[in-house]
């Protein structure tokens, strides 16, 4: 497909996590603060050149944030099993679909391979969980 485009390619992963119902909101760059039950799409953490001759298709890795809820309340495990889990509106099944809202054009591939659970202070001093994917993407 070509070389990294990383606006469209944000753009994507933040429609398809939308439009799928996982998030309410998916913010496509990063942002200062985002509510419970957004999404901020990061920037890459690498990106492999030239997986094909000539910026035939490039790989990189895009970490994707989801605010579950403050660190110390019941509801927020809940959050954190539903976006990590293997249902229709976990990360993973949201992504790895291959249907992009009309930005297939920009994506060959996404696999999400690696996830985990951050912790987000604010300004406030309140402690937030946010779970965390890394995006496998190939152009």
């Amino acid at each position: 497909m070509g070389a990294l485009r990383l606006r469209a390619v944000n753009e994507a992963l933040a429609l398809a996590l939308e439009e799928r119902e996982v998030v309410s909101k998916a913010h496509p760059r990063p942002v200062e603060f985002a509510d419970t039950g957004e999404a901020i799409v990061g920037f890459p953490t690498s990106i492999d050149f030239d997986l094909t001759f000539q910026r035939g298709a490039d790989r990189a890795v895009i970490p994707i944030w989801i605010v579950a809820g403050l660190m110390d309340a019941d509801a927020t495990l809940d959050e954190l099993e539903r976006l990590l889990g293997d249902g229709q509106t976990s990360v993973k099944a949201a992504l790895e679909t291959g249907e992009y809202g009309g930005l297939d054009a920009v994506l060959s591939a996404v696999t999400v391979s690696t996830g985990g659970v951050d912790q987000l202070l604010t300004e406030g001093g309140l402690r937030y969980a946010a779970a965390r994917f890394d995006a496998e993407v190939v152009t």
